[in-house]
């Protein structure tokens, strides 16, 4: 799984590569107008990482311009990005969790953390699950030959319902799907429910089941 990082440089200037930096496959800076001054060591351990790094110098002042810049870089990259991506934002400003927060509920892994040792911890399951996923449904082979109409009729195997879980553990409790229809275009969107993965009703059927994940009054609540 892909994902991007955005790092809030006024906000957050002591950024340490060696605990996470290297996990991400693109990395945006945004620096304030006033800020002139870089430290040589993270500059010399940035150019290790190539094109993968951007640095977005904002121009012009006014209240929160760069937290406005970064916001727009967001939606933007959203907009273009192919869901499968998840971001990351960099920075102690809670003001970015709203939005963090819609766009997640419209189907993309997001996530604001503080330091970069928390996103090397949740980064590296990423890598990993869609492949143990893959090696699960690859084995019953005759499965995979049945006519599209039986298929959808066949509840979603364990390891679709355990990639989800994964990926919801990994989402802070304030970016997880907060009602049914919500919860339902996140599974369409970021796990393929209905083309490459069981319907997504199917699919919320077996969560339900786990007891890991209910539904009251088309409220969502999750015991991970």
């Amino acid at each position: 799984m892909l994902h991007y990082l955005f790092i809030d440089f006024e906000n957050t200037q002591k950024v340490k590569l060696e605990e996470g930096g290297g996990a991400f496959d693109k990395i945006l800076i945004f620096v304030g107008r006033s800020q002139n001054k870089l430290d040589f060591e993270l500059v010399q351990r940035l150019q290790s990482l190539g094109s993968r790094v951007e640095w977005v110098k904002i121009g012009g002042e006014g209240k929160n311009n760069l937290d406005f810049h970064l916001s727009y870089m967001l939606g933007r990259m959203d907009a273009e990005s192919d869901k499968s991506i998840g971001f990351t934002v960099l920075s102690r400003d809670k003001g970015y969790d709203a939005l963090l927060r819609y766009i997640s509920d419209n189907g993309r892994e997001t996530r604001r953390v503080d330091n970069l040792g928390k996103c090397d911890r949740a980064k590296q399951p990423a890598k990993q699950e869609p492949q143990r996923g893959r090696r699960r449904r690859a084995k019953p082979q005759p499965a995979a030959q049945r006519p599209a109409s039986q298929a959808q009729t066949r509840g979603p195997d364990r390891g679709v319902e355990a990639l989800v879980l994964a990926a919801l553990e990994r989402l802070p409790a304030n970016q997880r799907p907060s009602t049914k229809v919500r919860f339902q275009n996140y599974l369409q969107n970021q796990h393929g429910a209905g083309k490459t993965a069981p319907p997504a009703a199917d699919i919320l059927e077996a969560l339900l089941r786990t007891g890991k994940v209910c539904i009251d009054d088309n409220r969502v609540t999750y015991r991970l």
